[in-house]
């Protein structure tokens, strides 16, 4: 008994040191049952199962470890995966809407080759001094009686028209009798006499010097009368001033008037000196400030009042000396019976001096008025006359019926259709003169007109104009860009020829070898000069980037109708130039190239 009892103390040691393990150690732990006291058994664990249990667990600890960081480290890894997936996918589809937003170009391989200098171009056909058939008065037109085309004689009929006389006839009848009413209104009007009308109508002209010479004269007498008229008027009130201070059985006492005069003329000596010496020294210099010019006019403007006014204060300084002489009654008496007689004598003279200026004035007016009447008249004169001159001209270039053909050749166009109306200056129709050819003419490039001449044979391209035959006469500037076009000017002649119609020529035949040819259309030029873009081609690493680089030419040898030699800085093999582009592109410029070039 006391042996069960150890063994079961031992296997709960045991258990104890298992711990709560799991259920596993305790399923394999001690079992007591419990029984009356000689029924008590113990049952026995294998100690060596006991101690495997325990190394398990530890194992699948371990194991389960191992399973959850394998299991992270295969997340990162798929993390990883996708990741760089994701950015290879947006890379690449990155590259490809880039790519379509580059503008597209097209290349070709800069080769040598040979180019033959033969220009090409299309002119239209010009009569060489067509003749135009204008008329000069607004017809309505019955009919055309000819085409575009047809050979007329001198006098043939290429219109008819409506009517007899033209409108502007009748309006300028109308005119010259409006014209003749006027004039002879304008007689009555200004009172001419009969000797004045025939002068207008002989023509002879009015001296406008002698006109004006007395019109002046006029002036002269009238400015005369007006400063005599103030003289006496200044006269009058110093005598009147000097009546004004006499009174009777009293002493003249004018002291303070004298000494009020004394002093304004001081001030006006003074001011008199000073404004001589600022125009003295004005007028001693060439160069002059703002405020020396005010000064200088101020000083012209002042300096002949304060001389007015010196003058007159001296001589009121003289009289009043004078009255302060007057000591009794029967001096006054006299003195101011003295001035009476003076004022009224100024007063007499002022009243001439006003009725003659005005007689002179009246003169003057009537004058001017005899003048003015006759210029009038003449100019309505000369207008009535202009008037029958214009209507003499008329009814001498009137159409009557017809419009005629004045030259012989060959009708090139028409501009009226029935029951059109014709107007003045009006071009209505052209004829080419017989004997005389046409022309035509096509702009070039300026280095294209170096490889020909005058004379050089020229090649008609259209074959329905075999016959024609073609003389290169002139290489001219063109007008719109005289620096780097050339205008080429040929005489033809043939019986295919009609004015208004196109003619395709080729001229030059010569050709040469060149070790640098490019596209015509691979030219490019701005403000630094001519220059090419060629390919440059770049390593990426999903792939190949295309660039522009620009490259200078120095000289374009030659041209013909698809290419150009050149001078450049380029390898002469294995080297694209871009022809044309989607886009306007420039040196350093990414682009792509068209899908067959790729």
């Amino acid at each position: 008994m006391s042996e069960e009892i150890k063994t079961e103390n031992t296997m709960s040691e045991e258990n104890k040191a298992a711990g709560a393990a799991g259920e596993e150690n305790t399923s394999q732990g001690t079992t007591i049952v419990h029984a009356k006291p000689e029924e008590v058994s113990v049952v026995q664990p294998k100690p060596v199962s006991t101690v495997k249990s325990i190394e398990q667990i530890r194992e699948e600890e371990t194991r389960r470890e191992e399973e959850k960081g394998n299991r992270k480290r295969e997340i990162i890894k798929n993390i990883a995966i996708i990741f760089l997936a994701v950015m290879l996918v947006l890379t690449f589809f990155s590259n490809t809407i880039m790519n379509f937003s580059l503008p597209q170009v097209s290349t070709e391989l800069i080769t040598s080759g040979t180019i033959k200098s033969q220009i090409r171009g299309k002119g239209t056909i010009e009569s060489i001094d067509p003749y135009n058939i204008t008329v000069k008065e607004t017809r309505t037109v019955n009919s055309v009686d000819v085409k575009v085309g047809d050979t007329v004689a001198i006098g043939d009929v290429i219109y008819s028209l409506q009517g007899e006389e033209s409108s502007e006839l009748d309006s300028q009848r109308s005119s010259v009798r409006k014209a003749e009413s006027a004039y002879q209104s304008s007689i009555i009007t200004n009172g001419l006499r009969t000797d004045q009308v025939l002068q207008i109508e002989a023509g002879a002209a009015m001296n406008m010097t002698e006109i004006q010479n007395n019109i002046a004269e006029y002036d002269r007498q009238i400015e005369q009368y007006l400063t005599e008229i103030d003289t006496h008027k200044a006269n009058e009130a110093m005598i009147q001033l000097q009546i004004d201070q006499l009174t009777p059985s009293k002493t003249v006492d004018n002291t303070s008037t004298v000494v009020a005069l004394e002093k304004q003329i001081i001030i006006c000596k003074d001011n008199i000196v000073k404004y001589e010496a600022i125009i003295k020294a004005y007028e001693a210099k060439k160069e002059h400030t703002e405020e020396e010019t005010k000064q200088y006019n101020d000083a012209k403007e002042k300096l002949p009042k304060e001389q007015e006014t010196l003058a007159n204060c001296q001589k009121q300084l003289d009289l009043a000396n004078e009255d302060a002489k007057i000591t009794t009654n029967q001096d006054v008496a006299n003195k101011i019976n003295e001035l009476t007689n003076q004022l009224n004598n100024e007063k007499t003279a002022e009243a001439l001096t006003t009725t003659a200026k005005t007689d002179t004035e009246a003169r003057k007016k009537t004058y001017v008025d005899s003048v003015s009447g006759k210029l009038d008249a003449m100019s309505k004169y000369n207008d009535w006359q202009e008037a029958k001159e214009k209507l003499e001209k008329l009814e001498k270039d009137s159409l009557g019926k017809q419009i005629t053909a004045p030259v012989a050749g060959k009708i090139v166009s028409l501009s009226k259709k029935p029951g059109e109306d014709t107007s003045p200056n009006e071009v209505v129709a052209v004829i080419q003169v017989e004997g005389k050819g046409y022309r035509t003419s096509f702009t070039v490039d300026a280095s294209q007109a170096r490889t020909v001449k005058v004379g050089d044979i020229v090649n008609v391209d259209d074959y329905f104009m075999s016959d024609v035959k073609v003389n290169l006469v002139a290489i001219n500037p063109d007008k719109t860009d005289p620096q780097n076009k050339k205008s080429l000017v040929f005489e033809l002649t043939g019986d295919e020829l009609e004015a208004g119609g196109t003619i395709s020529l080729s001229v030059g035949d010569s050709s040469s070898s060149y070790n640098l040819t490019v596209p015509k259309s691979a030219l490019r030029k701005d403000n630094k000069g001519d220059f090419i873009l060629i390919i440059q081609e770049k390593a990426v690493p999903f792939g190949t980037r295309y660039y522009a680089k620009r490259v200078e030419v120095s000289k374009i040898y030659a041209q013909d109708d698809s290419r150009a030699a050149i001078q450049a800085d380029v390898d002469e093999y294995g080297v694209y130039v871009i022809s044309n582009s989607t886009k306007q592109i420039k040196g350093g410029d990414q682009v792509r190239l068209s899908e067959e070039q790729k």
